[in-house]
């Protein structure tokens, strides 16, 4: 009878932890890596919920050095023990890693497409309203120009020259990002434009413009770099702990966001947000008359899901995020949550 029942305990925890992992049942039982494939999207071509995928790699706890996938390998799907595993053609096991590696074509795929958020790792930055308005400027351009370029003199006011810095970059206001509510500031997009070297120290400070994106003009901002440049490594999690919260931009002010689109919530280290953290997407239901109703009577249509995002960039009042999947069109001021 206690074998008995032991047995009934484990065949229930194997259907109960299958279940859980939400296996689509029309995966693909063999695939082929392609060029542009992501662990992302192949996960996603498996699970149900893709942000699921921790609890497939955690089910391989034997595996501690993950096999890195290139295109043109062949994926076989199986089940080993009643839990699913995903094998090479050759018989390697693959674990689905929740690691970005930064790589080009001939390297491995990476977990997320990273170039879809590289420009925002390194182009832009997020200060406070006042950090903004008091760093040193523009003043003047060599020869009373309107724009400089690279190998244009520039005359900057108030630098603080850092001993030992000779490089400075050039920054842009960018959008001014506001709670949708109280309309506080919560931060002020600094972009940067362009890089320069210090040439003679001084008020006004002279430098000469290396390079640029964009032609520089009086009042641009001059700082040292604003951020660290570290090495792209995320671990896709879903938080541990209760996360609301409201899409308040999108990047490059489109109106309607996509697939792999960046944009801006009103979350952050403040909320315990950190780099990885996954979050779905819902977009507002609308607010409708009661058609059987003979006097006004509004009723709320559900939330409904619309996709989901992972966080890429923190700061203390709000964060950057990745569009992973959009099933409908999102909007600012669709409300983000715990999957």
């Amino acid at each position: 009878m206690r074998k008995l029942i032991i047995l009934l305990f484990l065949l229930t925890f194997g259907s109960c932890a299958l279940a859980a992992m939400a296996i689509k049942p029309d995966h693909p039982n063999r695939y082929v890596v392609q060029p542009g494939d992501t662990l992302w999207t192949i996960a996603a071509k498996y699970l149900q919920d893709p942000t699921q995928w921790r609890q497939l790699w955690q089910n391989n706890p034997n595996i501690s050095h993950p096999d890195e996938l290139y295109p043109g390998d062949v994926l076989v799907f199986n089940l080993i023990n009643g839990q699913p595993r995903l094998t090479r053609e050759s018989g390697g096991t693959v674990k689905l890693s929740p690691k970005i590696r930064v790589t080009d074509i001939e390297k491995p795929i990476p977990t997320i497409p990273v170039n879809a958020i590289k420009p925002y790792l390194t182009e832009v930055e997020v200060v406070s309203m006042e950090q903004f308005i008091k760093a040193p400027y523009v003043v003047s351009i060599d020869q009373d120009a309107v724009l400089a370029a690279a190998g244009s003199k520039i005359y900057v006011k108030n630098l603080h020259v850092v001993p030992g810095i000779k490089d400075y970059y050039i920054y842009r206001k960018g959008d001014t990002y506001k709670d949708p509510k109280t309309h506080q500031v919560l931060g002020q997009a600094a972009e940067e434009i362009g890089h320069a070297e210090l040439l003679q120290q001084g008020n006004p400070a002279t430098l000469r413009v290396i390079s640029s994106t964009r032609e520089i003009e009086l009042k641009d901002r001059v700082m040292p770099k604003l951020i660290d440049e570290t090495p792209l490594r995320y671990t896709p999690q879903v938080p541990s702990h209760p996360v609301k919260g409201d899409i308040i931009s999108v990047v490059n002010g489109s109106t309607e966001v996509g697939q792999y689109h960046i944009v801006v919530l009103d979350l952050g280290s403040k909320d315990n947000l950190v780099v990885g953290d996954v979050l779905r997407i819902y977009q507002k239901g609308s607010t409708l008359q009661d058609p059987m109703a003979e006097k006004k009577n509004l009723i709320k249509v559900p939330d409904q899901q619309a996709g989901t995002l992972m966080i890429f960039k923190t700061y203390e009042n709000l964060s950057f995020a990745l569009v992973l999947e959009a099933a409908n069109a999102i909007h600012v001021g669709d409300r983000v949550a715990n999957p």
